[in-house]
C-alpha cells in the first residue's frame, strides 16, 4: 500500500508506503522504480525540496533523507519515538514533522528536532502545507 506521493517538478516524483517502500519516477509517472530505503518500517509521508533532496517519515519516529535523488536514503537520528504522518520543509534548513500527538521542528536541516506543545491531547496530525 502506498501512502503519499510528491512531485517536486512535473517529471520527477516519489511515492512511499508500507514495508519501507519508496518508488521513484523521472518520466511524469509513466514508469516507477523501487529505491532501497534501508528499512521495512511503514512510511507515511514524503516531501521534496528539489529533484535531488527529499525527506520521508514513518512509524516509530523514522525520518529518512536523501540528497542524491534517492540513490542513498539516510536514517536520521531524530530521537522521536511517535509515529510520524507527514513532513514539510519550507527551506533546506527549516522543516516540520507531525504525527500522533506531536509536532517537531528543525531549523538546522534535520540535525536536531524540537518538540512543540499541543494544547489538546493525543490527536493524530496529518498533512502539512505552506
Amino acid at each position: 500500500m502506498l501512502n503519499s506521493v510528491y512531485f517536486p517538478t512535473a517529471s520527477v516524483g516519489w511515492a512511499v508506503g508500507s514495508e519501507g517502500k519508496i518508488f521513484f519516477t523521472s518520466d511524469k509517472g509513466d514508469k516507477w522504480n523501487e529505491q532501497k530505503s534501508g528499512t521495512t518500517t511503514f512510511l507515511n509521508g514524503i516531501d521534496c525540496l528539489s529533484e535531488t533532496e527529499c525527506w520521508a517519515v514513518g512509524r516509530g519516529g523514522l525520518i529518512l533523507h536523501t540528497t542524491d535523488q534517492g540513490g542513498k536514503w539516510v536514517h536520521v537520528n531524530s530521537k522521536i519515538s511517535a509515529d510520524l504522518m507527514a513532513v514539510d520543509f519550507a527551506t533546506p534548513s527549516v522543516g516540520w514533522v507531525v504525527g500522533k500527538g506531536v509536532i517537531f521542528k528543525t531549523e538546522d536541516g534535520g540535525k536536531t528536532w524540537v518538540a512543540h506543545h499541543i494544547t489538546s491531547g493525543g490527536e493524530t496530525l496529518i498533512p502539512l502545507g505552506y
